[in-house]
């Protein structure tokens, strides 16, 4: 499966990955609501690709000519995308994690995040029907944030 990222300023991402980092090792520390719920494989996997897009941001942002971070990976198997994405829908919507975070952070971060649920959307349902059913209920449960219409979240 394909999944992209970008193009963006690569100081957004850094930013980003710098928060969602610090969500997961709170989850890792007190899972609260997610205990049993969010593996720690998942956890790793999330650990693994925020990696990823650090390393990425950071060439970019040492790149003398600027530019935006762009990633992409067509190798992304769909079922540990699935997995991941089904994570991410459980911490975005966990009572316990949304009480850890600022108004400032929730609202600084949110649409990054909402950006990265897409994005992951967008390649599972690139790859075929096996996959819809999980994206129409992560893309209904998040809608208010996605800001997806309704007829868009039918049609998944």
């Amino acid at each position: 499966m394909l999944l992209e990222l970008g193009p963006l300023p690569p100081d957004d991402v850094r930013s980003w990955v710098r928060f969602a980092r610090r969500v997961i090792c709170e989850v890792r520390l007190d899972p609260g609501d997610l205990d049993g719920v969010v593996p720690t494989d998942a956890l790793d996997a999330w650990s693994g690709l925020l990696d990823s897009w650090d390393s990425c941001a950071a060439r970019t942002c040492d790149d003398p000519d600027g530019g935006s971070f762009r990633w992409s990976d067509d190798a992304v198997d769909p079922e540990i995308a699935a997995f991941m994405l089904h994570a991410m829908d459980r911490i975005v919507r966990s009572d316990d994690v949304q009480g850890r975070l600022t108004k400032i952070e929730s609202r600084a971060n949110t649409p990054f995040t909402m950006l990265v649920v897409k994005s992951f959307a967008d390649g599972l349902c690139a790859v075929g029907t096996c996959q819809n059913h999980l994206v129409a209920q992560i893309i209904s449960s998040l809608q208010d944030r996605l800001d997806v219409p309704a007829d868009v979240v039918s049609s998944t």
